[in-house]
């Protein structure tokens, strides 16, 4: 933690401004306020000189003419609310930060399960055919999670053909204004299975889908002893 003494010594981080200097622009002209609070105490202050800049912003809006209805209609935010709301912009930075956290954990976890019913895919149908749709699933879908496993459960569930294969041929006869070249595409691999390998049930049953999103509702909270209630009532204190 910095003493005052070398808070006070400290350069401006924005523009380098020496310690007395006002803070400049990019062009070297004086700034109206400074880039950083070097002086101790002196965050009060700039908060509420900050407000009444802001008032005085919204009033020049409605111009020379409505200069007594900008008196009536624009308030300068007391110092109190600007803590509040400070307090309030610094607590929502962080649960958004947690929150992004918890939907990259939630996205490995849903891999984490796909990876689970390609391997139990491999176990029903065998690894070659297993091994093809999966590739074919990521060459098609790429991390689209909901697109794969809808993907695979039709693969599983239904008859629907799928093409896992194509192989590029050359013919002279197809030349034409529209291929030059007499290229087309013919489909060297498919999944069409005579049967469903299982029924939706079965694969539900087989492969369920994790409640790691939201947490299960029916776990009981841990006891800590009154320490959540006694945090809040310091915060609000």
């Amino acid at each position: 933690m910095m003493t005052n003494a070398e808070r006070l010594a400290e350069k401006c981080p924005k523009c380098h401004a020496i310690p007395g200097s006002p803070c400049v622009d990019p062009l070297g002209e004086p700034t109206s306020r400074p880039h950083k609070v070097r002086g101790p105490g002196q965050l009060d202050a700039h908060l509420v000189a900050e407000a009444q800049r802001k008032a005085e912003r919204q009033k020049a809006r409605y111009g020379p003419l409505f200069r007594e209805i900008a008196e009536r209609e624009v308030a300068v935010e007391s110092l109190e609310s600007i803590r509040e709301r400070k307090r309030y912009e610094a607590a929502r930075a962080a649960e958004s930060r947690d929150i992004g956290i918890i939907r990259q954990c939630n996205r490995g976890l849903a891999w984490v399960r796909l990876w689970g019913v390609r391997w139990g895919m491999a176990e029903v149908i065998g690894e070659d055919r297993a091994k093809a749709i999966w590739e074919n699933m990521l060459r098609v879908y790429g991390n689209n999670l909901p697109y794969i496993e809808s993907a695979l459960r039709r693969c599983l569930t239904t008859t629907v053909p799928r093409e896992l294969g194509f192989e590029l041929r050359f013919e002279e006869s197809r030349k034409n204004a529209n291929n030059a070249d007499g290229r087309y595409l013919v489909c060297v691999d498919r999944w069409e299975p005579t049967s469903p390998v299982m029924t939706p049930a079965e694969y539900d049953e087989r492969f369920p889908k994790l409640d790691h999103e939201f947490g299960y509702v029916d776990v009981d909270e841990p006891d800590d002893g009154g320490l959540f209630d006694r945090m809040m009532a310091a915060f609000a204190a």
